[in-house]
């Protein structure tokens, strides 16, 4: 596993790139506030926008660390912040991870994973 840290992914449809202090707005109204998203997270829906904006502003700065692996992902489209994906527990020397979370919006899932658009949606560049 190459510790390189977030980099840029891009697909046909959806850029993944590193979380932006001023995306906490469109995070916490897209997903963040809502149980049917959070269900499954290690965490509550978040209440306040204020709380969730420190979540964010915590996260951005944890890139600066080659072991940190935190995407949000935007629609090509119409740059809508769509969800996120992280990795944890990051094993370097088996080259794995035992975690990997993701919220993604419940209109925006069937979109991102059609099988028959599967195949044209394999990663159009890597680092």
């Amino acid at each position: 596993m190459n510790m390189i840290g977030t980099q840029n992914i891009e697909t046909k449809r959806c850029l993944l790139r590193r979380i932006r202090p001023e995306d906490y707005k469109m995070m916490y109204e897209n997903w963040a506030k809502y149980e049917s998203v959070c269900r499954y997270f290690p965490f509550d829906p978040i209440e306040e926008i204020t709380v969730y904006r420190e979540k964010v502003r915590n996260w951005s700065k944890n890139y600066e660390s080659d072991t940190y692996f935190h995407w949000v992902i935007e629609s090509k489209e119409n740059q809508q912040l769509i969800g996120t994906i992280n990795l944890g527990n990051l094993e370097a020397s088996c080259h794995m991870s035992d975690t990997a979370q993701y919220a993604v919006l419940r209109q925006d899932y069937d979109a991102l994973t059609s099988s028959a658009d599967q195949q044209d949606d394999t990663p159009a560049s890597l680092p």
